[in-house]
């Protein structure tokens, strides 16, 4: 099994999200990847997220800051380049185990 480790340098969000789901439907079999990378400025919201309840919308537009929706689930973050964003993709019926301490370990000693 290989783990291919991505630095990925773009701070685009939109662009960093689109790679999320590029890298999700990427992984084979025998093929893991952990992604590291970084936004601009940004809101990150939840799939079930809703804007009106979740951001000052009047705040982000006057700052020039993107609302941006990710394709999974979870809460609302303000993301920027201090922000390091970790990304792990398995196999959907993975070579390791479905417990993610185990799966953690692997990362480790693989880094």
């Amino acid at each position: 099994m290989k783990l291919l480790i991505l630095e990925t340098p773009e701070t685009d969000p939109l662009e960093n999200l689109a790679l999320e789901i590029q890298l999700g439907n990427f992984v084979h079999n025998n093929q893991y990847i952990l992604r590291l990378w970084h936004n601009s400025p940004s809101i990150i919201m939840g799939r079930f997220q809703n804007a009106e309840f979740e951001v000052n919308q009047d705040f982000t537009q006057k700052q020039g800051i993107p609302v941006v929706k990710r394709h999974t689930g979870g809460g609302t973050v303000y993301h920027d380049e201090g922000t390091l964003n970790i990304s792990f993709f398995k196999p959907s019926k993975p070579l390791l185990s479905k417990d993610d301490h185990k799966d953690s370990n692997f990362i480790t000693k693989k880094l």
